[in-house]
This record gives structure tokens, sequence and C-alpha cells, in this order.
């Protein structure tokens, strides 16, 4: 068959978040995922889809939009966007970015943004042929909660 679907992910998909957070990089216990998830539903203006190829989930992307105090209209931002190793090159990813376009646009969103680590070279030309530019220069504080 091989029929690819986007879907809203749902309580039920929170096992296999899990796997492809950590092969994002961010790996975590089943329980933080499933408190980060019931939190993050909470908003509307956080979106957290899948793509499902034949009942197998092979990708997960999180948008937010976000109020910001300067220009018009809202800051659309793909918050984690993963394709699994495997099905990588297929198409998955494009589809996954024009979803989180689909959903700016819905949300009144003037921009569509992401981050990626200086070292997912491969992750920047294909955000680069997807129309995204390099802008600006991200800082990070990690804040001590002792």
């Amino acid at each position: 068959m091989n029929t690819l679907d986007i879907r809203p992910a749902t309580i039920n998909d929170i096992p296999i978040l899990v796997g492809l957070t950590a092969e994002l990089g961010y790996p975590d216990s089943e329980e933080e995922i499933n408190r980060r998830f019931k939190t993050i539903s909470k908003s509307p203006d956080h979106k957290i889809f899948i793509a499902e190829r034949d009942g197998e989930v092979v990708g997960l992307m999180s948008f937010h939009a976000l109020d910001i105090l300067y220009g018009a209209g809202k800051l659309g931002r793909i918050t984690a966007l993963v394709v699994t190793e495997k099905e990588r090159g297929k198409g998955i990813g494009k589809l996954l970015v024009t979803k989180a376009e689909e959903l700016a646009r819905e949300s009144g969103c003037k921009r569509l943004e992401l981050t990626s680590n200086n070292r997912r070279t491969d992750a920047h030309r294909f955000y680069e042929k997807l129309g995204f530019e390099g802008s600006s220069k991200r800082f990070i504080k990690h804040i001590d909660h002792r």
C-alpha cells in the first residue's frame, strides 16, 4: 500500500514520541514526555503532528504560534521536527513543514522559524531548500534550578 498520513498526535502516541524525541537528540522518559504532552496539548497555539506510513509512525512535528511584542501578526515556530533515520529523504519532512506552514497561516503568523543545531548541516540544507534562510544567531544560557 504505502500511504502516508499527517495527523495530530494523541496520548496513545506517547511511546513512539519518546523514541522520536530521542532520535532528535533529546532522550527522556515516557512519564516526562507524557507530562509535557498533556501540558502543551491544552494550548490552542501549540500543535503536535505525526507522520504515519501504513500504521507506523515515521515523523514528528511540533508547532507553536507565539504572540510577539514587535511587528504585526504572530510568530510561528517549529519546535521539533524529526523523521526516522530509515525514512529520511522520502519527502516526509517536507510534508511536515508544509503542515507547519498551514498551521502558521491559520494562526495569523507572519513568519515561520525554527532552530537547528550547528552540527546538523544536512538539516540546514534541507531547510534552505524549503525557503528558510539563516537570519540570526541563537544564544542559550542554561538556568540552574538548585
